[in-house]
This record gives structure tokens, C-alpha cells and sequence, in this order.
């Protein structure tokens, strides 16, 4: 059976109007213009998702299918290719790392909650993605890049570890705020700069922030005194300048004092 006779069995239509629903549901959460870039990263997972995908999603799932499409991106963003643990298996690309610790390989046909590092919860279930998207863990997996805006779409989010990976690198996007449900986030020993976001200080589940051994720079505001359920902060080894809002962090009785 082709792959265009597949397509017509699973989703009832041909190849060209499947593409296009594709096309058009990924623009929800990518730039139009991006997503038709054959350089940039948006335009490599749609091409994945519409043509290589053995799993072979269908417009009429458009919650599913764009979080399938996000967790491609993360793994084209960060060079997925020369990841250390658990790299997918593409076509032209021979050298494969072994999957030590569980899950299947990025991009494997299984479902993306399945993937090494990747988790979903069924607390979290919703009506129109019944498997969310709810912890991800790739720390120390040699991850190079920045973090697409896209990933911030995950809104299920409960936790975020990519630590130890030398190579993040650029700002942390203000979209960090979409994640409401984020209570823990691990990002220490790379290569990110800029500033923390304000935003952040508006993400009252935050439980653990771990950025130190980064570039950053800027002040701390005295908002992070908003993060009530905060218990562990690790800002060292940056290059953040003025005082420590000594006052806000005396108010936040749950953080644990080193």
C-alpha cells in the first residue's frame, strides 16, 4: 500500500489537501513564513510530520498533531542529530547513540509521550488531547540552540529540566509565562544571556528555578517576592549586578536558605 493510499484510508483525503490542513493548523502556533523556510528549523518538523511520519496524524486532531509538531521542533532546535542519548533515526544519518534510561527514540513512530525524556500525565487529560504533554527531562544530552517559542505552547507543562547542556544558548523567551502550570524549571550550566524575563515573576506555581552557571545579566526584581511557593532558587555563577531584593526573598517563607 503507497503512502498516498494510506493517507486516503486513514484521513479520507489525498496527500495534497492533508498537507495543506496541516500547513494551516501549524500556522496557530509557527510564523506562515517560517513553516515554508526550506532553511529553518518550523519548515524541517512540518516536512516530518507531513511526509516522514509513520504515525501519520490527520488535520481533524489539530490539538494532537500540534503537539507532536512542537516536540519535533525541540528536537531540530536543540541538534537533535548529535544529542548523546537516544537520537532519532533519520535517513543520511548513520550514527545513532544508544537509549539509556528508557523511552524510545525522538521521532519514533510511538507517541510522542513515549519519546526518552519526554512524560505525560493522565491527571492532565483534556477532552481534545488526551495525552499532554506534562514533564520534560533532557538534561546533560548535549542540546545546542535556543528554545523556540513554540515549546511554551505545552501548556500542560509541570516541569522543565535541560541542565548540563553547555550549549543553550540566547534569551529566555517572555512566552515562558504561557507555561501556568510550571512549578519547576532546570536550565543551569548553559550558555543563555539577556535578562530574566519579568514575566516570570507572574508564575505563582513555580516551586524550583535553577539557572545558575549561565550568562545572565540585569538586576533581580524585587517581584520575585510574588512567588510565594518558591522553595529553591539558584541564580550563582551569572553576571547579575546591583543587590539581592533582601526584603522580597525574606517573604517568601517556604524558600529553603542556603
Amino acid at each position: 500500500i503507497t503512502f498516498q493510499e494510506k493517507i486516503r484510508l486513514k484521513c479520507g483525503m489525498d496527500e495534497i489537501t492533508r498537507a495543506t490542513g496541516i500547513y494551516l493548523i501549524l500556522t496557530s502556533v509557527s510564523d506562515p513564513s517560517s513553516l515554508l523556510d526550506e532553511f529553518s528549523y518550523e519548515r524541517g518538523a512540518r516536512f516530518w510530520l507531513d511526509v516522514e511520519d509513520d504515525r501519520l496524524l490527520c488535520p481533524n486532531e489539530p490539538e494532537i498533531l500540534i503537539q507532536r509538531y512542537i516536540a519535533a521542533l525541540m528536537y531540530f532546535t536543540f541538534n537533535g542529530p548529535e544529542w548523546s542519548n537516544c537520537d532519532a533515526e533519520l535517513p543520511g544519518d548513520p550514527s545513532l547513540q544508544p537509549c539509556v534510561g528508557g523511552g524510545t527514540r525522538w521521532l519514533d513512530a510511538s507517541h510522542e509521550c513515549e519519546w526518552f525524556g519526554v512524560s505525560c500525565e493522565s491527571t492532565a487529560i483534556d477532552k481534545f488531547n488526551p495525552q499532554p504533554i506534562t514533564k520534560i527531562n533532557l538534561t546533560a544530552n548535549n542540546l545546542a540552540g535556543f528554545m523556540p517559542v513554540e515549546m511554551f505552547e505545552l501548556t500542560e507543562l509541570t516541569g522543565l529540566s535541560m541542565d548540563h547542556n553547555k550549549n543553550i544558548y540566547g534569551q529566555i523567551p517572555e512566552e515562558i509565562a504561557w507555561l501556568e502550570k510550571l512549578t519547576y524549571i532546570d536550565l543551569d550550566d548553559n550558555f543563555l544571556q539577556g535578562t530574566i524575563p519579568s514575566e516570570i515573576y507572574g508564575m505563582t506555581a513555580l516551586q524550583a528555578i535553577d539557572l545558575n552557571a549561565n550568562r545572565l545579566t540585569g538586576t533581580i526584581s524585587s517581584d520575585i517576592g510574588n512567588l510565594v511557593n518558591l522553595m529553591v532558587l539558584h541564580l550563582e555563577d551569572n553576571f547579575f549586578q546591583g543587590n539581592m531584593p533582601e526584603t522580597a526573598l525574606a517573604n517568601l517563607d517556604k524558600l529553603r536558605k542556603s
